[in-house]
């Protein structure tokens, strides 16, 4: 019996297996050089950096073939299209040019309470000669005249005779008399003016007119008895009638006619405190020039007169002088009136003020320092006020 034969060795047939057929050579430099370049091409440049997001390509990194010293060429990726930012996305509501601002809501102002009168009044009257009269050569008397009324109406009257005119003293005494004796008899068509609720402006306007009119011919009448011209009786006038719903007030030449009222208010405790507030009506210049105002005359016209009306409802005084005392009593503007006034009034109203105590107080050193010396007069009206409780 035969033997077999034996088998191969599998370690030779292995290495004719993987015996190559032919040598691979790999560069070493040519790598780096491809890795350099790789670098080089896809290194960002300033300006590409710079260009708009839009435009800009996402970089590609695609596998080198160092076996052919080369890198593949891949398909280029589709443009990528931005994503708006989602602010962007948000709907925006469109605004109009001009937005027009809220209609403001009224505030309702804080009126003032006044305090209210009983309708009974009081009043005080007084006129005294200048210092400067008294110095001339012969003396000069007093020229000034005031009268208070209060039945059957509140009235004030007051004059000042012209310092030019002879007797100009029997002007002012015949105005003022005459004048409120006159409101006294024309106290219904007055009652109708000043008592009633609504106001008439003509009805005011006539009766000033009537009114001045009456004192031209009281002026006349004394120029035909003293067979004298009628500018030599030529006086001033400032005249008030007090109805219960308003007041009528005119002045001719200068002079001043103040208006008291007392308001409440309310102290830091919470208490009433009752303050007066002083207003002067109308204007209280001479005239065009410094020296020179406007008398009744025969040519006075209602272009030289002042006049108006003016609620009384909360009115507790009223006072009306000459420019001999109001140029220490009242600014020449009008805007500020001294609160001595206030005090006459309350004074007048309380019954402890005497026309004595004003004739030393026109001659007083305060009175008369800096002072023309003119006459001095004053009229003096006071409510009894129903004071607040507490």
């Amino acid at each position: 019996m035969s033997q077999p034969n034996p088998p191969k060795k599998r370690k030779n047939l292995l290495k004719s297996l993987v015996k190559p057929k032919g040598k691979v050579n790999i560069d070493a430099q040519a790598i780096a050089e491809a890795k350099a370049k790789d670098l080089a091409a896809h290194q960002p440049s300033p300006a590409s950096a710079a260009t708009d997001n839009t435009n800009a390509q996402l970089p590609i990194s695609t596998p080198y073939d160092y076996q052919h010293n080369q890198r593949s060429q891949p398909e280029p990726l589709p443009p990528i299209t931005p994503v708006a930012n989602s602010a962007d996305t948000t709907p925006v509501t469109p605004v109009a040019a001009s937005v027009s601002a809220p209609e403001p809501t009224p505030v309702a102002l804080l009126q003032p309470v006044w305090c209210e009168h009983t309708g009974q009044w009081q009043g005080l009257a007084e006129a005294v000669v200048g210092l400067s009269h008294r110095n001339a050569q012969p003396a000069l008397p007093c020229q000034d005249a005031a009268v208070v009324q209060i039945q059957p109406r509140p009235v004030l009257v007051v004059c000042d005779g012209a310092g030019s005119a002879a007797l100009s003293e029997y002007g002012s005494q015949a105005l003022s008399t005459g004048l409120s004796r006159l409101a006294h008899t024309l106290e219904l068509p007055l009652l109708s003016l000043l008592d009633t609720p609504h106001a008439d402006d003509e009805q005011a306007r006539q009766m000033v007119q009537m009114m001045l009119r009456h004192g031209k011919g009281l002026l006349q009448d004394l120029a035909l008895q003293h067979r004298r011209e009628v500018k030599d009786f030529r006086s001033t006038v400032l005249m008030v009638i007090v109805g219960t719903a308003r007041l009528l007030w005119f002045k001719v030449g200068d002079g001043a006619i103040v208006l008291e009222r007392i308001e409440q208010q309310h102290d830091k405790d919470d208490s009433v405190v009752c303050q007066p507030l002083l207003t002067a009506l109308g204007e209280v210049g001479k005239g065009e020039f410094a020296n020179q105002t406007t008398f009744v005359d025969d040519r006075l016209s209602m272009q030289d007169v002042q006049w108006g009306m003016h609620s009384s409802v909360g009115v507790s005084g009223l006072a009306a002088m000459s420019d001999g005392a109001a140029e220490k009593l009242v600014s020449n503007n009008g805007r500020m009136v001294s609160g001595q006034i206030s005090r006459w009034l309350e004074g007048v109203r309380e019954q402890t003020l005497r026309r004595r105590d004003l004739t030393q107080a026109f001659y007083s050193d305060r009175f008369n320092q800096q002072s023309t010396g003119d006459d001095r007069s004053i009229a003096l009206l006071a409510a009894q006020m129903v004071w607040p409780k507490g």
